[in-house]
């Protein structure tokens, strides 16, 4: 998965592997036949004790996974993430069909992607773009 993304943009923004690797099994149980409920629920849970920054990550990671961001733009769709934050993020954000394969496929492309501004990732920092 991935271990820490650094952006040339000047801030270092850092979400723990374990954190990612937790979202992605609790999503995958939400979306079992049967998963939802208590699975849904605990997701939920997850994802709103992540910090402010750390659900900013998420969410840019799953615009990556979802091809709406190359992986090369990551600190756009970090922006992006950002502006959209709200206390709702987390609930918006658990609720994502297909919420998992989109954060592995968001990781992957960030870990593999030869970007300048996309070394690798864990959350350090504050973004200074909003």
């Amino acid at each position: 998965m991935i271990g820490r993304l650094t952006t040339t943009g000047g801030d270092d923004f850092e979400l723990q592997r374990d954190k990612i690797a937790a979202i992605v099994r609790l999503a995958r149980g939400w979306s079992a036949p049967g998963g939802h409920g208590a699975a849904a629920e605990r997701l939920c849970v997850a994802v709103k004790q992540l910090s402010d920054d750390e659900q900013a990550i998420l969410l840019a990671l799953v615009r990556i996974g979802e091809a709406r961001f190359a992986p090369e733009f990551f600190y756009a769709a970090l922006t992006e993430a950002f502006q959209q934050r709200s206390h709702l993020l987390a609930t918006y954000i658990a609720g994502l069909p297909g919420l998992a394969d989109m954060l592995e496929a968001g990781a992957a492309a960030c870990t593999m992607s030869g970007a300048a501004n996309v070394v690798a990732l864990p959350v350090t920092g504050r973004h200074s773009g909003n």
